[in-house]
């Protein structure tokens, strides 16, 4: 018997009653064939994260730094730098800090060992850092720019083969 109007719905079909000829499994195997089709693409993204976070690390770790926050604060003066109570912080840094900028930029280039260690006084004799081939060595402060400053600063020096200053780094302990 015919019957105007739509016909009624029937339940919904599944995969498998749409394609009868196809069994459980496999239409799992096509499954699985679409999905590892899209693992290519995540492995890339993934891949291309990693790379990118690498890149980051290597920047941030070998790009040269700035001098910390606080060190062109005042002038170089060699008679206020060799008194040994201005490696104490006042207001969170050293005296010594605060004339770190114009000693190595202004005051340092040029100069020999000798003249050196007559306007900063002798380096100290210590291991620290040792393996870095530094020259001479001079305790800064307490270390700057960190949440949780427990160590101290150190001002690195390297001289050429003429006893000329070279390079300078600060370090942390």
């Amino acid at each position: 018997m015919l019957r105007n109007g739509p016909a009624k719905p029937g339940p919904r079909q599944t995969p498998l009653q749409l394609k009868p000829s196809l069994d459980r499994q496999e239409v799992m195997s096509e499954n699985v064939q679409k999905d590892r089709r899209s693992h290519p693409a995540c492995l890339l993204i993934a891949v291309g994260a990693l790379v990118v976070c690498c890149g980051v690390l290597v920047v941030v770790r070998y790009l040269p730094r700035g001098l910390p926050s606080g060190s062109d604060i005042q002038q170089f003066d060699d008679a206020a730098w060799v008194q040994e109570e201005n490696t104490q912080p006042s207001d969170g840094i050293s005296e010594r800090q605060k004339m770190l900028s114009d000693l190595v930029k202004n005051v340092l280039p040029g100069r020999t060992r000798e003249e050196i260690q007559s306007m900063l006084g002798p380096s100290l004799d210590t291991p620290y850092f040792q393996s870095t081939g530094r020259d001479l060595i001079y305790v800064l402060g307490p270390e700057r720019d960190n949440y949780f400053a427990i160590d101290s600063e150190w001002l690195l020096l390297w001289l050429d083969e003429e006893g000329i200053f070279e390079r300078y780094q600060v370090v942390v302990d």
